[in-house]
């Protein structure tokens, strides 16, 4: 009998880019690293993607389309993927959150919802000479939440129906 459990966790690390920011001219630059990998027993295809970027201002902008980085990767048991992108803001501090639009080899489609993680100028909300962003998601069939944080990283569990 084939267990029908599928469980993604997704990984966000994010980095202040200061040889690509211009402060004088309100260019903010930030990276961020997903890591994205399949704990489940069922396999996994990454559909798409949306993103609501939001700075100090209030000023939101929306990303949405197919796969990430021009891919659609397909997650056996066990499995991961890792990619890199940016974001840009007009201020030195602001938050990205959104959502993966996954199919499970059931057939079935699910989101994996990001929870809001910070993008920061280090130093601005943290005495700190460096800030990274660290972001735990896991999704699967109970829909359950924690949260936990510390003064240098944020860590939060969510999960989501998909089998």
């Amino acid at each position: 009998m084939q267990n029908n459990k599928c469980e993604i966790s997704i990984e966000v690390a994010t980095d202040y880019v200061d040889e690509q920011s211009a402060p004088d001219s309100d260019r903010y630059v930030f990276a961020y690293t997903i890591t994205i990998a399949n704990r489940g027993e069922m396999a996994a295809k990454l559909l798409s993607r949306h993103w609501v970027i939001t700075d100090a201002n209030g000023k939101v902008q929306e990303v949405s389309g197919d796969g990430v980085v021009g891919e659609q990767p397909h997650l056996g048991p066990g499995e991961s993927f890792r990619y890199s992108s940016g974001a840009v803001l007009e201020t030195p501090v602001g938050a990205m959150q959104g959502s993966y639009r996954m199919e499970a080899e059931n057939g079935r489609n699910f989101d994996a919802p990001i929870p809001p993680f910070t993008l920061a100028v280090p130093g601005v909300l943290h005495k700190a000479t460096r800030w990274q962003s660290t972001q735990l998601v896991t999704c699967r069939a109970a829909t359950t939440r924690s949260a936990a944080s510390s003064t240098r990283s944020g860590s939060i569990r969510k999960k989501t129906g998909c089998g």
